[in-house]
């Protein structure tokens, strides 16, 4: 078993899964999905343990518009209502968002998974959520009880605010709440995820401030929920994997070939026919375009004919054609990212960190030697993705 952990939305992501990704700690599913997903596991013939997510995280998008099919769903809760403005939840509501809760937990154990996401409200500034949060905490405690689970719940810290600025102040009672809902909750694993971070942006605050915050907040965390049975961080690029290198997280949640970013549910999914495809030699996606093609053939032309870096991306330029199929495309990111997963699993632990530095820096040093990306791209400089994450692994 292999330390990752997929998020899984369909039979096609749980396919890339299987063909890239078979000896995955779990996959991360939501309670609507997880049926079909464990019945198509069983006619594949392959097992991986669940963790079935109930989607609560969805309520932070209210009263704005949402996806019906969700609302639809969360709507038949009690106290749905009320739970569109979280400030306004007191005392008496307790005994209604336990209802609630046990609604949500029992469609989450339907499939018997091996793991349970505890109902939360991802975290914004100041204490408002604070009540809600606190109340959903100890109904999943008393849930596991009445219902005699024995899995792994797991409590979800979702960063979903642009304004909540992770500096020392503000960490700080994020991180003390947190701990407080994890011991109420009687959580044995928590996951972290901030969705306002794309670490494949390569802007100046990411590196100089972003990164590093995430990084203390992580910290922080790990002091403060002491003996963790399982910490997870992500899904990101690469950010996930900087934090399991440096010993932050246990476990980095990734996703299928796609995205690499969480999104919190009930909104309205974005369509998108652009493939997209990874560049293993500089540790970054592109998009498939014909100035890609251009670009391919104006570094081929000065990278060393007998390097590996040469010969990836001479295999791109030839398949070119093909990775503009986006199910060809995904299987290709897939694969690039699923041998970068291997390289640092196979190191030991205490050696990940320098290991995944020295990768990073190889490849900054052959983007230095590159041309620009086409202005539409971002970051236009080759060398930049590789260079941010490499800034925060040691």
């Amino acid at each position: 078993m292999d330390s990752y952990i997929p998020f899984v939305y369909n039979t096609e992501d749980l396919m890339t899964v299987k063909q890239h990704f078979p000896k995955a700690r779990m996959l991360r599913t939501t309670s609507s999905r997880a049926k079909l997903l464990q019945t198509t596991m069983r006619g594949e013939g392959f097992d991986i343990p669940l963790w079935v997510d109930g989607e609560f995280d969805g309520f932070h998008r209210l009263p704005s518009r949402v996806d019906p099919k969700w609302q639809a769903t969360f709507y038949q809760l009690d106290l749905a209502s009320e739970l569109v403005r979280a400030e306004s939840i007191t005392k008496r509501d307790e005994p209604a968002v336990k209802r609630a809760a046990f609604s949500i937990l029992d469609a989450c154990h339907v499939t018997r998974p091996d793991a349970i996401s505890v109902p939360q409200l991802p975290i914004t500034p100041g204490a408002a959520r604070n009540p809600l949060n606190r109340y959903l905490a100890k109904a999943t405690a008393e849930w596991r009880v009445s219902r005699n689970f024995t899995g792994s719940l797991v409590l979800p810290i979702i960063l979903a605010d642009r304004h909540l600025k992770l500096t020392k102040e503000l960490s700080k009672p994020v991180v003390a709440n947190a701990a407080k809902r994890y011991k109420e909750s009687g959580a044995t694993a928590y996951w972290v995820v901030d969705t306002k971070l794309d670490d494949m942006s390569g802007s100046q605050e990411l590196m100089t401030s972003y990164l590093p915050k995430l990084i203390e907040f992580h910290t922080m965390l790990d002091g403060a929920i002491g003996g963790c049975h399982l910490r997870i961080g992500g899904p990101y690029w690469g950010a996930n994997l900087v934090l399991w290198a440096r010993d932050l997280i246990d476990a980095p949640a990734i996703s299928a070939g796609k995205g690499f970013r969480y999104h919190i549910p009930a909104g309205y999914k974005r369509s998108s026919d652009t493939s997209w495809i990874t560049l293993t030699p500089l540790r970054r996606r592109i998009r498939v375009s014909d100035s890609l093609r251009v670009w391919l053939g104006e570094a081929l032309e000065i990278i060393d004919s007998d390097s590996d870096a040469y010969k990836s991306l001479n295999s791109i330029y030839s398949e070119f054609q093909l990775l503009q199929d986006k199910k060809y495309s995904i299987n290709q990111v897939a694969s690039s990212y699923a041998r970068w997963l291997s390289m640092l699993e196979e190191k030991p632990s205490e050696g990940r960190a320098l290991t995944l530095y020295m990768d990073l820096s190889s490849a900054y040093v052959i983007g230095r030697t590159l041309p620009r990306f086409p202005k539409k791209e971002t970051p236009v400089n080759p060398s930049r993705v590789a260079e941010t994450l490499m800034l925060s692994c040691l």
